[in-house]
């Protein structure tokens, strides 16, 4: 687990003790995550919350994340729709062309999008979420 996932357990942890929910085990951890904080352990390790180098998991960085995420799932939704011949419906190009139009309208490079196209191919339909 990383800390972003423990922030979520510690928010369901919150819950559970203002409604008197509070199992055993979820009682002992945050018992024994106290006492190490009460003898000088630092709070984020003891708490499971302390980010690995490198990992960003500040609100506005998860938020820009997401962002990020959502508009490689539009371009790819795109993509796929472009590349359909004209008589299903798309616009009948070539992968290549597809991804020189989208990298202008996405705000990616034609590369990044050729490679997108082979790392998320489970991206490449004409449906996507937005998350």
């Amino acid at each position: 687990m990383n800390a972003n996932d423990n922030k979520k357990g510690l928010a369901l942890l919150a819950t559970m003790v203002e409604t008197d929910q509070l199992i055993p085990e979820a009682k002992a951890w945050l018992a024994n995550a106290l006492r190490d904080i009460s003898n000088g352990a630092d709070p984020y390790t003891a708490l499971g919350i302390k980010g690995q180098r490198g990992i960003r998991s500040s609100p506005s960085s998860l938020a820009s994340k997401k962002r990020s995420v959502n508009r490689r799932k539009a371009a790819m939704s795109w993509l796929s729709i472009a590349t359909m011949p004209i008589k299903d419906g798309g616009l009948g190009l070539t992968q290549a062309d597809a991804c020189g139009i989208a990298a202008h309208h996405f705000h990616f490079s034609s590369a990044t999008l050729m490679t997108y196209l082979q790392r998320y191919r489970d991206e490449y339909t004409e449906k996507f979420l937005i998350h």
